[in-house]
Parts: C-alpha cells; structure tokens; sequence
C-alpha cells in the first residue's frame, strides 16, 4: 500500500497482517507517517494505491458488513460548544442509534470524569479532554471490532495512563493498533511493533 501527498511519497510499500485481539504499537518518528497509516486503515484517508482489508472486507468500499472501528486522533473531534455528555451521547446516537447511556456512565466512572459530564469541553484541561476522547473511541463496545489510538496518552497524568493500560490497552479482547512514542511501557501490552522508517514497515513480533 503506498500513500503520497503532493507527488511526495509518505508511505511505501506497506504490507503487513495483523491477527484478530493482536496489540500492534506503531512507532516511528514525528513525520514518519503513522497518523497517516491510522487514518487510512479507519477509513478517513483513501491510499494511493493499494487495498486495506479487515475480516476480509474492503475498509473503503462502503458496505453494511463493514466492521465497527473505534478511533482517537490526535484532532479530537469533540464539539467545544458542548458538554462531555453532550458530546458522546450525540456520537453514540451517530453510530449504534442508541440514546441509552450507561455505556457512556460506566466509562466516564472508569477513566474517572463522571464529575465532569456537564462541563464543556472547552472548559476542560488537556489531560481531561484526552480522557473524553479515549472514551468517545471506546463506545459501542460490545461490536467493535478494532480500536485505533493515535499517541493515546498524550497529556494523561501517572493515573490516567495506568487506566487506559489496564482497561484499553491489555484488553484481550480487542484489536489494536496503537501509535505512540512511549516505547518503555511498549512491553507491557504489544504483541507486536511496525516501525516506520523512510516510509516504510519493520514488523517485529514481540510475543509468541
């Protein structure tokens, strides 16, 4: 799979499989590309060329059985105008049409915002913020096939990062492809790391 902007090649020869409940780290330095490679396996950005298949089916083909995917980027896209309830049970509605939110109380308890529902978003820190956005990626779990985090503990204080490590990260259960530059606490969740480097993928098995 390749992807260029402006004639310039960003990503090259991509080709990697990754297996269902497999914890992917995707690493690199800034520029290399990994935001890029998270957006085009959600769907956001087309390729250049080349395929990206998920249980077998087309990401960007539209399709009823394309699979639920769950993504946080580094752009929030979080309404500031509105609370944090506001803002996931209106993107809860968007993607499963339900306006039942205990899903959403359950994870406010868990990354420990649930005092902070009715506060906009506008008002709240970047740490804060952070965690609304890992909980927006989160919803309709019990159909989500694959999550997809961009630098997803990015301003969490010891506490937060320790959360979305037990709850998110060492899920068995999901799928995840992860990028991000905190390479020491790598071992403590990845099955797997790619690199990139020059626009190209080293995939290194970490467990067997």
């Amino acid at each position: 799979m390749y992807k260029s902007f402006s004639g310039q090649n960003v990503l090259r020869d991509i080709n990697f499989n990754i297996q269902s409940n497999e914890k992917l780290a995707l690493i690199g330095s800034n520029g290399s590309g990994k935001t890029t490679l998270l957006k085009i396996i959600s769907g956001i950005l087309q390729p250049s060329s080349g395929t990206v298949f998920y249980d077998n089916i087309n990401i960007h083909i539209p399709s009823s059985k394309k699979p639920s995917i769950g993504a946080a980027f580094n752009e929030s896209m979080l309404d500031e105008r509105m609370t944090v309830m506001e803002n996931l049970q209106f993107y809860q509605s968007m993607i499963s049409g339900d306006n039942d939110s205990t899903e959403i109380s359950l994870l406010l308890k868990t990354f420990n915002i649930k005092n902070l529902n009715n506060v906009l978003i506008k008002n709240l820190s970047k740490g804060m913020k952070q965690r609304a956005v890992l909980i927006r990626a989160l919803l309709n779990q019990e159909n989500q096939s694959l999550l997809l985090l961009d630098e997803p503990s990015n301003n969490l204080d010891i506490d937060a990062k320790e959360i979305l490590l037990k709850n998110v990260l060492q899920n068995t259960k999901k799928t995840i492809i992860a990028a991000t530059h905190d390479i020491q606490n790598i071992n403590r969740w990845a099955t797997s790391v790619i690199e990139l480097k020059n626009g190209r993928a080293i995939l290194t098995n970490l467990k067997n």
